[in-house]
């Protein structure tokens, strides 16, 4: 179910995917529009933007912010090695 974490609680990869979302228009109806980052951050995720509006899907979403699994994100986009 849902977790009382906020956005700025999760690594900066998922932050900024979310933050892109919550920006994108066609995933974000809700009236709620955070024009900065800095807000963006206080908020909970499942207020920024509808997960099923992205290429990503309401699973991946929901797995990373309501069951705290982060490595479905990395499983999709892996870090990059610094060389």
């Amino acid at each position: 179910m849902f977790n009382d974490k906020k956005l700025k609680e999760y690594p900066q990869e998922i932050i900024d995917l979310a933050y892109h979302y919550h920006k994108h228009k066609g995933a974000n109806p809700y009236e709620t529009n955070y024009s900065r980052i800095d807000d963006c951050l206080e908020a909970k995720p499942e207020s920024l933007f509808i997960f099923d509006k992205t290429s990503e899907g309401h699973r991946f979403w929901a797995d990373i912010f309501f069951n705290n699994d982060i490595d479905v994100f990395y499983d999709k986009y892996p870090k990059q090695s610094i060389k």
